[in-house]
Parts: structure tokens; C-alpha cells; sequence
């Protein structure tokens, strides 16, 4: 047996212990870029920067990191002093960019969606979320494809073209392509 896969339970704890810290430090980093925005402390940074987006590119910050890392934090925060923390510090920082458009809408709901994060798995977190979107999902289709769209790849330029003509099973391309059936 490899000495890496002997190893393969502290190295999940490790990578564990990364994704803990990588979500601890966008809280905090959220909750400085805040202060600093409010209190507008950003001005004359660095002798020039007079607006928010200077002072963004002055930290080669990227103004959308920015602005998820301040919403998340404005969100979310009041968990890291609740008896809900583990489920927060559980979470992952993608799984929580997710959820801010639903927090938005449903601000009473955060507890309910923490959890449904912190306790799904990536096909059940996909679907609710699509779902509380007020989006089809596919787990509640009733079509069955029966309004399937066909698109054929080119090999070569990678593009691709919706196939209206043909249905899949009388095909017959004049190049190699690869089909994808998309809802």
C-alpha cells in the first residue's frame, strides 16, 4: 500500500482544515472591507485612490470578491456567535455564495438554508437551490425530455450549433460530432 493512501485520512483532515480556514479568512476579510467601505477609509490609500473601485484595484482585489465576501459576511456572520457555528464553520464558502441570492429574498430563512447546506449532499444542494430559485428541477420534470433541444459540437472549433433538422437517432454528420441532450 502507497504511503499516500495510508496518509489519506489526514490529508482529508488537512484539506478539511484548509477549507476552514479559507472561509474563516473571506468572513474576516468581508468584515474589514465593510468597516473600510462605510467608513470610507479607502480615500487617499496609497496618495491617489478616491473611489471604492480604486482602492479595489490598488489591492488587486477583484470588485465581485469583494462584494460576495461583504454580503456573506453581512449574512451570515450573526452564526459565528450562535450555537450554530459548526454548521457555519462546515459550510462551504462556494455552498454560501450560492444561497446569498435566496438569503436576499428570504432573509428569514437563514437558519433553515444553513442548515440544508451544512447537511446535503451536492446533488440534493443543487436541486434545492435551483428549486428556490423558482427554477424547473430536474427531480420534479414531468416532460421526460419530450421538449429535448439536440446540439451537435464542432471537433474542430469546439462551437456549437443547436441540430433543429434531425432527431438523434437519423443522424448521419458529415464530420465526427460529439451530441449532448440539454433540457
Amino acid at each position: 500500500m502507497s504511503k499516500l493512501i495510508a496518509n489519506i485520512n489526514e490529508l482529508v483532515n488537512d484539506l478539511k482544515n484548509i477549507n476552514l480556514n479559507i472561509l474563516k479568512g473571506r468572513l474576516e476579510r468581508g468584515n474589514i472591507l465593510g468597516r473600510i467601505k462605510d467608513s470610507k477609509a479607502y480615500i487617499g490609500y496609497d496618495s491617489y485612490c478616491s473611489t471604492w473601485h480604486e482602492f479595489l484595484e490598488c489591492i488587486n482585489l477583484n470588485r465581485e470578491t469583494a462584494r460576495q465576501d461583504m454580503e456573506i459576511y453581512n449574512e451570515f456572520s450573526y452564526f459565528l456567535h450562535e450555537k450554530h457555528k459548526e454548521e457555519l464553520m462546515q459550510t462551504s464558502y462556494e455552498r454560501l455564495v450560492r444561497l446569498l441570492p435566496i438569503v436576499k429574498k428570504y432573509p428569514e430563512t437563514k437558519l433553515e438554508l444553513l442548515e440544508m447546506a451544512y447537511r446535503s449532499n451536492r446533488k440534493d444542494f443543487d436541486i434545492n437551490v435551483k428549486g428556490l430559485k423558482g427554477l424547473k428541477t430536474e427531480d420534479n420534470c414531468t416532460t421526460n425530455f419530450a421538449q429535448s433541444q439536440i446540439y451537435e459540437k464542432c471537433n474542430c472549433c469546439n462551437q456549437f450549433r443547436r441540430r433543429k433538422d434531425l432527431e438523434l437517432n437519423n443522424i448521419t454528420p458529415i464530420q465526427p460530432l460529439e451530441y449532448i441532450k440539454v433540457k
